[in-house]
Formats: C-alpha cells, sequence, structure tokens
C-alpha cells in the first residue's frame, strides 16, 4: 500500500510540472521581453531655449502691422491692423522648431501650427504718417529709394524697412531720416554729402566695401540711434556729427574724425581717431626760436593745426640737446650754455595727423643753440636752490653741483652754502669737466657732497680735461663712491687738488699729472700719477706715482691683499718717517716698492705694530723688484721634517747644496705658515759603507743647515731655541710650504747643537744634528678583508679567507679553532661539519720585517635543510587510528593515538627526522593525504545516511532567481495534491 501511494505521489507531482512548465516558459519569456523594453531608452527632445519677446518697436498713428519689422523667426497674426492707439497688443507668433525642442510647458505653445504665440507692444511716434506732407515720403527699397532721390519736390526721405543701396551720388541737401526699426545699408567708395537723421532703433551701415576705398563724409549727421561702419576700407568724417546712440566699426581699418567734429556721448568704436591737420597735403610745422639766452624759456609753436587743436592737450614733449632727453614739459627753461637744442612733438591717442600717403607719428623743430653767460662764482643750496636759476646770487642758488658746473665759467668757483647733491636728475652721469674750477664751502664747518643723484647713484667717472685743475676745499663727500680721473689719460696733464677733505666715498683716483693732498683723510687709491705731494694725510689705500713728495706727518694704512702694494718707480723726498699700518701684521709683505737705485731705504717708514718685536721692515731686493717688506724674527718654535729618514733595507739620502733637499722647515704664527729649504744636510752611522743601505743595529745621525737668502723675510737670531723645534717624518715630497701637509708623524729624532754649530753670526744660517734611535726590523702588518666565512652546511669544508699584507715576503698561514663551550680548540684543518669556529691568518718575520698576525674571524656553519618524499598512496580503513599506518623511515605522525576519520581524503601532518642530527635540521609540518575506506559490512542505516548527506548537495543554486518563485508554486501545488491523497486515504479508512 505504501509503495502504490508512493508511486502516486510521483505521478501526481510530475503532471503539476508538466502542466505549469509552459506556464513558466511563457512567463520567462514575457519577462525577458519586459527586460529588453526597459533596456531600450526612449528618445526625448531637449528642452526648449528660452524666447526673448521684440522689444523696442515702434509705429506711427496710422500705419498697418505690416510696416513694422520684427526679428527674425517672428510674424504678425495679422500684419492688415492699423495702429491706433499705445495701450494696445498685438498678437504675433514665433516660429517653433519642435522636432528638435520640446515645447509642451511653454506658455502659448500651439502644437498643430508648430509656433508660440505672445502679446507685443507698440509704442507710438509723435512723427505724423510719412506720407503727411507732400515734401516727405516714406522709401522701403532701394528702387523707392533712389526715386526720391530724384524727385527734387522731395526734401525728406522716411527710410522705413531694410534694404541695402549702391546709390552713388548722395550730394543732395535732401534730409535723410533713418526711422525705429529700419536698417539701411549704404555700399560706396564715393564721398557723402548729406543731412543725415537717425532716430532711435534705426541703423545706418556704410560699407566701404574695397580695401582702396577711401569714404569721405562731409554734411550733418545726427546719430541716436545706430551708425555702423563695415567693409574693408577707411572712412574719414569731416560732417558735424553728434553721436548720441552707437557708433560701431568691423571695419579693418581705421575711422578718422575731424578735431572737433565729433560731439554726443555715445559709444565711439576703438579704432575711431581724431585728425588734428588742416591740410593733409603738407605736415604740421613745429618751431623753436633759432638763438637762445641761458635763462630763456622756450615755448614751440605749431602751423598747419585745425583750429582750436591745443598742442599741449595733442602732444607729448621731448626737449633734447646733444646729451639726450632733458625735459617733457611743454616748455623748456635753458639753464646752461649748449650747441644744440631741439623738440620733438609726438602725437597723443585718439589723435592723428593725416598725410596725403598715411598718418605721421611725430615732428620734430629745428636745432637751435644757447649762448653761456660768463659766471665767476655760482652758489649751491640743495636745501632752498633752484635749478632753473643761474646761481650768480647767493640769493638765488641753484640746486645742485651739476647745475653749478654748467653755470660758472673757467677758472671759476662753486660756492656750497649748504649740504648737496650732484645732480636731480635720475640716471645722470658724472662730468667731462672741460674748465678749471674750485668747490669749496662757504663756512668753516665742511658741507656733505652726496656725490649720487636724488633718486639712485651717479654713473661714470669725473673725468677732468686736458689742463685743467679740479680742486675740492672744506669737503665732505657722501653717498656712493666716485672716481676721479684726468682725461685723455695718456697725457696725464690735469691735476687734483684735495684740501681739508675727508671720505671714504672716492674709490679710485687716476692718470692725472698732479695729486695735491693736504690735511686729509682718504680711502682710495691713487694710480698712475707723475707726481704725488701729501701733508698731513692719512692715506688708507695704496699709490703708484713716479714721484712722491711726503712733508709733515703721514700715516698709510695699506691694504690688507699681500699682492697689492704701493709704488714709487722714480724719486721720493719723505722729510720724516712714514707710519705703514697693516691691519694683520705678516711677515713677507711688500709695502712699498723702490726704484732699483733708490737711496731711501727702510729708515724712511715705520712699522705701526711690531707685535712685542716679532716684526720689523727692512729692505729686500727680491727677484721683483725692491721693496719695503716685512720681516720675522726667527726667535720662536718651529716645525722640521725631513724626509727619507733610516729605514732598514733602504738606500742612505744626503741633501747636497746641489742636489734635492730632502729636508725643511717651517716657521708658524696665527696667520701664515713659511718653508725654508735646507741648505745641506748629511747622513752618518751607517755600516754599509759601499752600497750605503740602512742596516739593522745602524745608529744613525744627520747634520743639517738651514738659511735664509738675501730675499727672506726671516731672520734667525742667537736667542733662537732649538729645543722648541719639532722634527715630523716628511712622507710627501710635492708638498713643501705647508706644514699641516707634511706632518705624517713625529719623527723619532732628538735635535742636538754640537760644537761648531747652531745660529750663524750675520743670522742666516743654522746648523744642529738630527740623532735617530737604533735602526730595527720594520713591522708587519696581515689583515684579514673577508667580512664573513658563514656559510649552511654543504659537506665541503670552508675556504681560505682573503688577507692584506703590509711588509713581509713570506707565505701567510691559517690557523683554525672550533668553539667548545667557553673554549678555542684547535683543529687541524678548515672545518666543513656545523659548528662556531675562527681562523687567524699569520706570516713569519724576514731579514726586514717582524712576524704578524691577524686578528681572528669568527663564523658558523649551520644545519642545513635534509631532502626527503613525501609519502603517497597511503590508506586506512573507517574506524582505524593513525598507529595503524605504516610510515617510510625517517616520518612520525605528531599523535599516533588520533582517528583517521570518515571516509574520503584526510589530511595529517607528519616530522622528518634525518639520520645525521648533527648536520641537517628536523622539518615539520609536513602535510601527508590518506584515504579512509568504508568497512566492507557496514550498516545499511550509515550507507543511507551517506546518501542522503550526497543527496543534500542537490537543489537549486544559491543566486538563481529566475525559477524560484516557480519552484515555490509546485512544491506548494505538490504539498496540496498530497494533502489531498492522505485525506482521501484517510477517509477510506
Amino acid at each position: 500500500m505504501k509503495q502504490n501511494f508512493k508511486r502516486k505521489l510521483l505521478a501526481v507531482i510530475l503532471s503539476v510540472a508538466t502542466v505549469i512548465s509552459p506556464i513558466t516558459n511563457v512567463y520567462a519569456q514575457e519577462e525577458q521581453a519586459s527586460s529588453q523594453q526597459q533596456e531600450s531608452p526612449i528618445q526625448e527632445n531637449e528642452k526648449a531655449p528660452a524666447i526673448t519677446s521684440p522689444e523696442g518697436l515702434t509705429a506711427v498713428v496710422g500705419q498697418t502691422l505690416k510696416e513694422v519689422i520684427l526679428p527674425e523667426g517672428w510674424t504678425w497674426e495679422d500684419d492688415t491692423i492699423t495702429i491706433t492707439n499705445a495701450d494696445e497688443q498685438y498678437p504675433a507668433r514665433f516660429s517653433a522648431d519642435d522636432t528638435t525642442y520640446d515645447y509642451t510647458d511653454v506658455e502659448g505653445y500651439n502644437a498643430e501650427g508648430h509656433y508660440v504665440e505672445a502679446l507685443l507692444s507698440v509704442a507710438l511716434s509723435t512723427e505724423p504718417i510719412a506720407h503727411a506732407s507732400a515734401s516727405e515720403t516714406t522709401v522701403t527699397t532701394d528702387a523707392e529709394f533712389k526715386a526720391a532721390f530724384a524727385d527734387s519736390s522731395i526734401s525728406t526721405i522716411m527710410i522705413n524697412g531694410t534694404f541695402t543701396t549702391s546709390y552713388a551720388n548722395i550730394t543732395s541737401d535732401k534730409k535723410i531720416m533713418i526711422q525705429a526699426g529700419a536698417n539701411l545699408t549704404y555700399n560706396t567708395s564715393s564721398p557723402l554729402y548729406a543731412n543725415i537723421e537717425i532716430q532711435e532703433n534705426g541703423t545706418l551701415t556704410i560699407n566701404a566695401y574695397d580695401y582702396s576705398t577711401k569714404v569721405h563724409i562731409y554734411g550733418t549727421v545726427s546719430n541716436n540711434g545706430t551708425l555702423a561702419v563695415t567693409g574693408r576700407g577707411a572712412i574719414y568724417n569731416h560732417s558735424q556729427l553728434e553721436n548720441n546712440g552707437t557708433f560701431t566699426s568691423t571695419s579693418a581699418k581705421d575711422i578718422y574724425s575731424d578735431y572737433g567734429c565729433l560731439t554726443g556721448d555715445g559709444s565711439t568704436p576703438s579704432t575711431l581717431k581724431i585728425n588734428i591737420v588742416k591740410d593733409t597735403s603738407a605736415l604740421p610745422v613745429v618751431s623753436i626760436p633759432e638763438t637762445i639766452t641761458v635763462g630763456d624759456t622756450v615755448i614751440p609753436t605749431v602751423t598747419n593745426l585745425i583750429e582750436g587743436v591745443d598742442i599741449s592737450k595733442v602732444f607729448t614733449y621731448e626737449w633734447r640737446n646733444s646729451s639726450g632727453i632733458v625735459s617733457k614739459d611743454s616748455s623748456y627753461k635753458v639753464t646752461s650754455s649748449m650747441s644744440l637744442i631741439k623738440v620733438i612733438l609726438s602725437k597723443k591717442n585718439p589723435y592723428v595727423m593725416l598725410t596725403s600717403t598715411g598718418t605721421k607719428g611725430s615732428i620734430d623743430s629745428n636745432d637751435s643753440s644757447a649762448k653761456p653767460k660768463e659766471i665767476q662764482t655760482v652758489y649751491v643750496d640743495g636745501a632752498s636752490g633752484d635749478d632753473t636759476d643761474l646761481g650768480e646770487l647767493e640769493t638765488k642758488p641753484v640746486k645742485t653741483i651739476a647745475q653749478a658746473i654748467q653755470n660758472v665759467s673757467n677758472g671759476g668757483t662753486i660756492v656750497l652754502l649748504s649740504d648737496c647733491n650732484y645732480t636731480s636728475n635720475t640716471g645722470a652721469y658724472a662730468p667731462y669737466l672741460d674748465k678749471t674750477l674750485t668747490i669749496k664751502s662757504e663756512a668753516s664747518t665742511p658741507c656733505n657732497l652726496n656725490m649720487n643723484h636724488s633718486a639712485g647713484t651717479l654713473y661714470g667717472t669725473w673725468n677732468i680735461q686736458n689742463s685743467n685743475t679740479l680742486t675740492f676745499e672744506n669737503i665732505n663727500f657722501t653717498g656712493n663712491t666716485v672716481y676721479f680721473s684726468g682725461h685723455p689719460s695718456s697725457a696725464k696733464a690735469a691735476s687734483l687738488v684735495l684740501k681739508g677733505v675727508n671720505t671714504d666715498k672716492i674709490a679710485a683716483i687716476s692718470n692725472f699729472g698732479n695729486v695735491q693732498v693736504e690735511n686729509a683723510t682718504l680711502t682710495t687709491t691713487i694710480n698712475s700719477s707723475t707726481n704725488l705731494s701729501i701733508n698731513n694725510v692719512t692715506l688708507a689705500g695704496t699709490f703708484y706715482t713716479d714721484v712722491f713728495n711726503a712733508s709733515g706727518t703721514n700715516t698709510i694704512v695699506c691694504p690688507a691683499n699681500a699682492s697689492s702694494n704701493s709704488i714709487i718707480k722714480s724719486s721720493a723726498v719723505i722729510e720724516s718717517p712714514i707710519t705703514l699700518n697693516v691691519a694683520s701684521v705678516t711677515r713677507g709683505k711688500k709695502l712699498i716698492e723702490l726704484p732699483s737705485e733708490s737711496t731711501i731705504d727702510s729708515s724712511s717708514f715705520t712699522l705701526g705694530d711690531t707685535t712685542d718685536n716679532t716684526y720689523t721692515l727692512k729692505k729686500r731686493s727680491l727677484y721683483a723688484g725692491t721693496y719695503i717688506q716685512i720681516v720675522q724674527n726667527i726667535t720662536t718654535g718651529a716645525n722640521m721634517h725631513v724626509a727619507y729618514e733610516p729605514v732598514v733595507g733602504q738606500a742612505v739620502m744626503d741633501s747636497p747644496k746641489s742636489g734635492p733637499r730632502y729636508m725643511g722647515i717651517t716657521f708658524d704664527d696665527s696667520a701664515v705658515k713659511s718653508y725654508v729649504n735646507a741648505t745641506e744636510g748629511f747622513w752618518s752611522g751607517y755600516s754599509d759603507a759601499v752600497n750605503k743601505i740602512w742596516q739593522v743595529g745602524d745608529q744613525p745621525e744627520f747634520v743639517v743647515t738651514f738659511g735664509v737668502g738675501e730675499d727672506s723675510n726671516l731672520c734667525f737670531d742667537g736667542s733662537y731655541d732649538f729645543s722648541k723645534l719639532t722634527v715630523y717624518s716628511w712622507k710627501d715630497l710635492t708638498n713643501t710650504g705647508d706644514s699641516s701637509y707634511i706632518r705624517e708623524n713625529i719623527s723619532p729624532a732628538v735635535i742636538e747643537v754640537k760644537e761648531g754649530q747652531g745660529v750663524s753670526n750675520d743670522g742666516r744660517t743654522c746648523t744642529v744634528t738630527l740623532v735617530y734611535p737604533e735602526v730595527k726590523k720594520l713591522e708587519n702588518v696581515v689583515t684579514i678583508t673577508t667580512k664573513s666565512l658563514d656559510k649552511v652546511y654543504d659537506k665541503t669544508a670552508v675556504s681560505n679567507p682573503e688577507i692584506e699584507e703590509k711588509g713581509g715576503t713570506n707565505q701567510v698561514a691559517f690557523t683554525w679553532y672550533e668553539k667548545e663551550k667557553d673554549s678555542w680548540i684547535l683543529i687541524p684543518s678548515a672545518p666543513s661539519t656545523t659548528g662556531i669556529y675562527r681562523v687567524v691568518a699569520s706570516v713569519a718575520e724576514d731579514d726586514i720585517y717582524n712576524s704578524a698576525e691577524s686578528a681572528p674571524l669568527e663564523f658558523v656553519i649551520s644545519q642545513a635543510v635534509p631532502s626527503y618524499t613525501v609519502p603517497t598512496d597511503l590508506t586506512a580503513m573507517y574506524g582505524q587510528t593513525l598507529a595503524d599506518i605504516t610510515l617510510p623511515k625517517g616520518f612520525t605522525f605528531a599523535d599516533t593515538s588520533k582517528s583517521v576519520g570518515d571516509v574520503g581524503k584526510q589530511t595529517f601532518k607528519l616530522t622528518y627526522t634525518p639520520e645525521d642530527t648533527k648536520n641537517y635540521k628536523t622539518v615539520s609540518d609536513i602535510d601527508v593525504d590518506i584515504t579512509v575506506l568504508a568497512k566492507e559490512n557496514s550498516d545499511k542505516s550509515e550507507t543511507a545516511t551517506t546518501t542522503t548527506q550526497n543527496t543534500k548537495t542537490t537543489g537549486v543554486k544559491t543566486g538563481d532567481h529566475t525559477l524560484a518563485g516557480l519552484w515555490i508554486a509546485i512544491l506548494a501545488l505538490a504539498a496540496g495534491v498530497i494533502g489531498i491523497i492522505v485525506k482521501k486515504r484517510r477517509s477510506k479508512r
């Protein structure tokens, strides 16, 4: 019965599935179709752009809407309607492009007619209807326009509508009125003589259509609307153009209007230019007087300009002399004599000077000149002076020295009433002074002369021309530094006199025949003078002169640069010793160069700072000349260096006078190091007299003599202490002058002064003996350079390390040690098994070198990973443990009591232990697979359970949503059928 019930239940389920399957297919097809429909986008039009209703529409009472022109796209619904009052609104239509845009939401949209309807307002003009008078007519076409011109009875032509004309004879006195909304385009290359009025919202377009076209406009033009210029030609307006509207241009060329012809406050194009020339067949002419006197004010005159032109407003000015621009004012006051004066006028924008061939940018005046005025004394007051005055009166001084130099006569004097600048002009240049003059302070207190201008630095050098003399008295120079030079430099004819001048602002004085300095303090260089005289002077700097004279008390501060020194080329007269000061006293510094035959010696000079008598001045003859030079007394310790010191097996190297020097001495102070060669030196105490080779056991001594020459800046004295002389081994023979390079190490030598040795009577030489210790073998050095010998066990012995040997020639040997607890055990050879080891390199002694041993190098040989093969094809029966499984040699399970698990493939961990556990590691966590088999007489329920579990793996896959609802329906239907069958069976019972 149960089996029959199951069969019937299965048959019902299959029948339901058969019935529902087509439904499922239909549902799927409908769902697919719906999905495809959703994926296909619906084509939608763009939102319609905003529609702007026409504004500014005007008409005259009695006109029809047909006569009111609408913008493109707009039409009147009924253009026959007559306009009667201003309160009316009239329907109009805008053509809608509703194939491209969506006008659905636009107010007034008519889908059937494809338009948008709106009410438009039309403003009424106070003008009467165009045809009200027989002398006026309204035209809307070119033909009507030309006919109106031909009709002598018509005096006013009213333009209404939009059209283009090329009428060539608009030369009458008829009035042309461009009405609101009208647009007349005039194509022309001829002059236009007319009386034109452009009403508000009306447009007149003048098209100069050809490149060579020049359209001249005459008459009157009143623009309250739009005056437009187009085309490729030029427009010249000579009419009285009152522009209160919009004046535009798209022309490629400029638009010209005569000066005074354009009025009104309307907009104008950027290319509009204002012509100021009256007769364009000739240029304007600018002129100034031919002859001008210093002090005159010059104003230019200009001819051939349109009446009413103010030249100061339309031109910029450049007044020029031979040096360049001197003023940009509209007038010029001449303050000094000059050979050239002229003015250049350049037009300002938007003004132009029209000619028959184009435009002119600037015009030049005639050249003129200014006559000088003789002034013997010129006064200067930097506070209240005025450079436009002449400065001949103390009550009317000039402001700057530059202006005073211009005004003063040859041999005259410039008197400073207060502190002042050289000049007021930006970028001013120092003068070429072609006159003799004196510049001095009026009061006993010196005035400050700022050698700059008010806006920056003075450029160039004061050049005193030819045999002129420039004298400064009782002056302090301030500002930037300046230069004074005789010109031409080769002549050396000019003179410079400085009396009571105290300054550090003179950079150099050059190329003068005579330089005289009295009662002054200067910081400068005096170069290439014929005669230099000083009296009570402090000079910080150097001088170069043929003849030198000094009287009174004088001090010269010599520069710190040792290569710079003052030079007297020919002769000198020095009444009393001159003090020479040096910022840093350094031996060997040359201070004054003297002629070789000069009788002047160091007694004419004294050193300001002798540093406790360490330094003094001496006259020395050097290869480059004869100098007053700073010399240092050798009274302090020094550093001696000796090359080729005794070394076993090396040659004995003497230093005779005729050969190379293998020793030297340096004497140090705080600033400079000086080097002295030995004049000669000889070794003694060697046993190999034939080969002169140092042997073990020799007792070396070195007798050396040092000396300074006639040109030396050093001098020995009898108090020299040889115990303060330190001896160094000299290794680098390429360096001899600086002890910082030659101090390799302190020599073992001991200095002794034996009988007959020491400092010579003249102090130029000293002789000493260097006693060295007994010659011994050299130290050998061996070093292991290999950084590490660590390795992993590989059955081979460790290789010998790399070494570096400095010295002997014997073979290097290696000794190996193994660490046992805290001790190192000697082993016979390089190790190959695991452990901690060390190696030492050693060299035996030879005839020259002692034996040597390196520092030990420790290293480790670590265990290797053994090779093994993981067991395969292992099987077990369900219910067994790992202890029941036989493994290959070396492999073990961590826990043999563990069950092999369920039927199927199972994975466990193995441990592999090698036979050689000293050199190889034990490997754990090795994965091994075991196939667990079912027992042959297993219980059916287990099999059923397994089968049931396997069956549960089937069914609807996760994520499969397409037929989920269908399966739910099938299951529900099946459950219902089953319920009915069960109920029937129960009822039968």
